[in-house]
């Protein structure tokens, strides 16, 4: 509604992943936004919430980057974690991410943390498929 001035129905499940999402505009009650995660998709409360965002231009040297990915994965599943990122694909932190996110799940299918991505709606790809 806050670009558009028009209310939007946009969530769904994303059809490459069993992942949902939810189009809201950016001053959505904290308490909407938390039913959804909690009461609707079931995300379990987490013990630590991470923020990671970087930018397009900062690649991690590959030592550096190993580093990164097992700290990260130790964080989130020793705490049931949130890991909170932009989304974007061409960013390194987000891809890192989402790399630990995919080998976590390949090795213990019972890992309970989640990737949280919040991202402007006009920078996803596709989305006006998403809109239909």
């Amino acid at each position: 509604m806050h670009t558009e001035q028009e209310v939007t129905y946009c969530y769904g499940i994303l059809p490459q992943s069993t992942s949902p999402f939810l189009r809201c505009d950016v001053e959505t009650d904290l308490e909407q936004l938390c039913f959804v995660l909690l009461g609707v998709w079931g995300v379990a409360i987490p013990g630590l919430i991470m923020r990671m965002i970087g930018d397009i231009d900062t690649t991690p040297n590959i030592k550096v980057e190993k580093e990164l990915l097992q700290s990260i994965s130790d964080a989130a599943v020793t705490s049931d974690a949130w890991i909170i990122t932009n989304g974007y694909k061409e960013e390194s932190i987000s891809e890192l991410v989402g790399e630990v996110m995919y080998n976590c799940r390949m090795n213990n299918s019972h890992i309970n943390f989640s990737a949280i991505a919040v991202g402007k709606w006009g920078s996803i790809h596709n989305c006006h498929k998403l809109d239909e």
